[in-house]
Protein backbone atom coordinates (compact mmCIF):
# COMPACT_ATOMS: atom_id res chain seq x y z
CA UNK A 1 0.00 0.00 0.00
CA UNK A 2 1.20 3.32 -1.04
CA UNK A 3 0.41 6.49 0.93
CA UNK A 4 -2.25 7.44 -1.42
CA UNK A 5 -3.93 4.69 -1.74
CA UNK A 6 -3.82 0.77 -3.20
CA UNK A 7 -1.39 -0.15 -5.65
CA UNK A 8 -3.48 -2.99 -8.07
CA UNK A 9 -7.16 -2.87 -6.61
CA UNK A 10 -9.50 -5.79 -7.72
CA UNK A 11 -13.10 -5.90 -7.77
CA UNK A 12 -14.95 -9.00 -6.04
CA UNK A 13 -17.79 -10.26 -8.16
CA UNK A 14 -21.33 -10.41 -5.80
CA UNK A 15 -24.89 -8.19 -5.57
CA UNK A 16 -23.21 -5.06 -4.00
CA UNK A 17 -21.60 -1.88 -4.04
CA UNK A 18 -17.77 -1.04 -4.81
CA UNK A 19 -15.83 1.69 -4.71
CA UNK A 20 -12.65 3.30 -5.32
CA UNK A 21 -11.81 6.83 -4.95
CA UNK A 22 -8.70 8.86 -4.30
CA UNK A 23 -7.51 5.99 -2.43
CA UNK A 24 -10.07 4.54 -0.37
CA UNK A 25 -11.94 1.89 -0.28
CA UNK A 26 -15.94 1.11 0.39
CA UNK A 27 -17.98 -2.06 -0.39
CA UNK A 28 -22.09 -2.38 0.63
CA UNK A 29 -25.12 -3.54 0.29
CA UNK A 30 -27.22 -1.66 -2.57
CA UNK A 31 -30.32 -2.69 -0.56
CA UNK A 32 -29.05 -0.64 2.56
CA UNK A 33 -30.76 2.36 3.73
CA UNK A 34 -27.21 4.20 4.62
CA UNK A 35 -25.84 3.19 0.56
CA UNK A 36 -25.81 6.21 -1.03
CA UNK A 37 -25.19 8.42 2.33
CA UNK A 38 -21.98 5.93 2.71
CA UNK A 39 -21.33 6.64 -1.18
CA UNK A 40 -21.51 11.01 -0.20
CA UNK A 41 -19.12 10.01 2.66
CA UNK A 42 -16.39 8.48 0.77
CA UNK A 43 -16.90 10.79 -2.60
CA UNK A 44 -16.63 14.08 -0.22
CA UNK A 45 -13.72 12.25 2.06
CA UNK A 46 -11.66 11.67 -1.35
CA UNK A 47 -12.58 15.44 -2.72
CA UNK A 48 -11.10 17.04 0.41
CA UNK A 49 -7.82 14.73 0.68
CA UNK A 50 -8.88 12.60 3.64
CA UNK A 51 -7.21 9.53 4.35
CA UNK A 52 -8.55 5.78 6.01
CA UNK A 53 -9.24 7.50 9.53
CA UNK A 54 -11.52 10.50 7.87
CA UNK A 55 -13.05 7.81 6.29
CA UNK A 56 -13.98 5.31 8.65
CA UNK A 57 -15.27 8.30 10.90
CA UNK A 58 -17.99 9.65 8.37
CA UNK A 59 -18.82 6.02 7.88
CA UNK A 60 -19.49 5.76 11.38
CA UNK A 61 -21.24 8.77 11.77
CA UNK A 62 -23.59 7.73 8.64
CA UNK A 63 -24.55 4.22 10.49
CA UNK A 64 -25.00 5.97 13.35
CA UNK A 65 -27.89 8.39 11.58
CA UNK A 66 -29.41 5.43 9.92
CA UNK A 67 -29.51 2.72 12.89
CA UNK A 68 -32.78 1.80 13.07
CA UNK A 69 -32.23 -2.17 13.35
CA UNK A 70 -30.02 -4.44 12.07
CA UNK A 71 -26.49 -2.65 11.22
CA UNK A 72 -26.42 -1.77 7.66
CA UNK A 73 -23.93 -4.39 5.61
CA UNK A 74 -20.44 -2.02 4.66
CA UNK A 75 -16.96 -1.78 4.69
CA UNK A 76 -14.49 1.15 4.69
CA UNK A 77 -10.40 1.13 4.47
CA UNK A 78 -7.89 3.88 3.74
CA UNK A 79 -4.77 4.62 3.78
CA UNK A 80 -3.15 6.08 7.55
CA UNK A 81 0.46 7.09 7.81
CA UNK A 82 1.85 3.67 6.28
CA UNK A 83 -0.78 2.00 7.96
CA UNK A 84 -4.62 1.07 6.96
CA UNK A 85 -7.89 2.34 8.86
CA UNK A 86 -10.32 -0.19 8.34
CA UNK A 87 -14.41 -0.25 9.07
CA UNK A 88 -16.52 -3.20 8.88
CA UNK A 89 -20.56 -3.23 9.90
CA UNK A 90 -23.64 -5.82 9.60
CA UNK A 91 -21.94 -9.03 7.84
CA UNK A 92 -19.18 -7.03 5.54
CA UNK A 93 -16.00 -8.72 6.13
CA UNK A 94 -12.25 -7.48 6.19
CA UNK A 95 -8.70 -8.89 6.05
CA UNK A 96 -5.72 -6.98 6.27
CA UNK A 97 -2.39 -8.61 5.57
CA UNK A 98 1.02 -7.56 6.63
CA UNK A 99 4.52 -9.38 6.82
CA UNK A 100 3.72 -10.13 10.72
CA UNK A 101 0.63 -11.80 9.82
CA UNK A 102 -3.37 -11.26 8.95
CA UNK A 103 -5.71 -9.04 11.04
CA UNK A 104 -9.57 -9.83 10.32
CA UNK A 105 -12.56 -8.00 11.01
CA UNK A 106 -16.33 -8.96 10.78
CA UNK A 107 -19.68 -6.79 11.43
CA UNK A 108 -21.23 -9.48 12.92
CA UNK A 109 -19.11 -9.93 15.57
CA UNK A 110 -20.26 -6.68 16.89
CA UNK A 111 -23.51 -4.57 18.34
CA UNK A 112 -23.00 -1.71 16.06
CA UNK A 113 -19.50 -1.72 13.86
CA UNK A 114 -16.08 -2.95 14.25
CA UNK A 115 -13.25 -0.90 13.50
CA UNK A 116 -9.43 -1.36 13.72
CA UNK A 117 -5.96 0.97 12.89
CA UNK A 118 -3.22 -1.43 11.66
CA UNK A 119 0.06 0.07 11.75
CA UNK A 120 3.04 -0.78 9.35
CA UNK A 121 3.63 -2.09 6.02
CA UNK A 122 0.19 -3.58 4.79
CA UNK A 123 0.18 -5.98 1.44
CA UNK A 124 -3.34 -6.77 1.28
CA UNK A 125 -7.08 -5.44 2.40
CA UNK A 126 -9.93 -7.69 0.86
CA UNK A 127 -13.29 -6.20 2.07
CA UNK A 128 -16.16 -8.30 1.46
CA UNK A 129 -20.26 -8.83 1.38
CA UNK A 130 -21.24 -12.04 2.06
CA UNK A 131 -21.72 -14.01 -1.36
CA UNK A 132 -18.33 -12.37 -3.07
CA UNK A 133 -16.76 -14.80 -5.17
CA UNK A 134 -12.91 -14.20 -6.10
CA UNK A 135 -10.92 -12.01 -7.46
CA UNK A 136 -10.16 -12.63 -11.28
CA UNK A 137 -6.31 -11.97 -11.51
CA UNK A 138 -6.53 -9.82 -15.16
CA UNK A 139 -9.41 -7.64 -13.94
CA UNK A 140 -8.29 -4.46 -12.35
CA UNK A 141 -10.06 -1.93 -10.93
CA UNK A 142 -8.86 1.84 -11.37
CA UNK A 143 -11.73 3.78 -9.86
CA UNK A 144 -15.37 4.57 -9.32
CA UNK A 145 -18.48 2.87 -8.37
CA UNK A 146 -19.56 -0.57 -9.57
CA UNK A 147 -21.87 -3.24 -9.11
CA UNK A 148 -19.75 -5.98 -7.24
CA UNK A 149 -19.34 -7.49 -3.67
CA UNK A 150 -15.80 -6.53 -2.32
CA UNK A 151 -12.73 -5.06 -3.71
CA UNK A 152 -9.16 -6.64 -2.94
CA UNK A 153 -6.40 -3.98 -2.85
CA UNK A 154 -2.99 -5.52 -3.58
CA UNK A 155 0.14 -4.24 -3.57
CA UNK A 156 2.28 -7.87 -3.95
Amino acid sequence: MTDHGFGVVRPLPGNGLVAYLGGLLLVCDSAEAAADDLLTALRETAESGGDGRALARRAAQVLAANMTGDPATCAVAGPVGGGVAVLVSGSAAATIATPGGETRLAGSDSLTWADRLVSGPVDRVELSLPGAGSAHPAVRFDGGVVHGGGLVGDLT
